[in-house]
């Protein structure tokens, strides 16, 4: 909320207690993506430790890449597939960009 009261020159400005990020999630390769809302209320946290939980709260939402790295990648079909396979990834990933 903001209000100006211009007879004795006050200005006020409400603020929000909530505090919101966006983020997305894209899957390379699938040209989909899920666009996500992360929320957080700081109206029951003392002032002293509003410093302390944002920067919890913006590095617990930080950028993060998901890969399943307990299995060997493997591609099927010959070695000249695989590498064809590979350049229209790479090609496609690239276009989008």
């Amino acid at each position: 909320m903001l209000s100006i009261n211009t007879a004795n020159n006050n200005l006020s400005v409400k603020g929000s207690t909530i505090v919101e990020m966006y983020s997305e999630i894209e899957i390379t390769g699938t040209n989909t993506s899920m666009k996500i809302k992360h929320s957080a209320d700081f109206k029951d946290i003392p002032k002293e430790y509003h410093q302390i939980y944002f920067d919890a709260f913006r590095t617990s939402n930080n950028d993060t890449r998901v890969y399943d790295n307990t299995q060997p990648v493997v591609i099927a079909g010959s070695s000249e597939d695989n590498q064809n396979r590979i350049v229209k990834l790479l090609i496609n990933a690239f276009k989008r960009k």
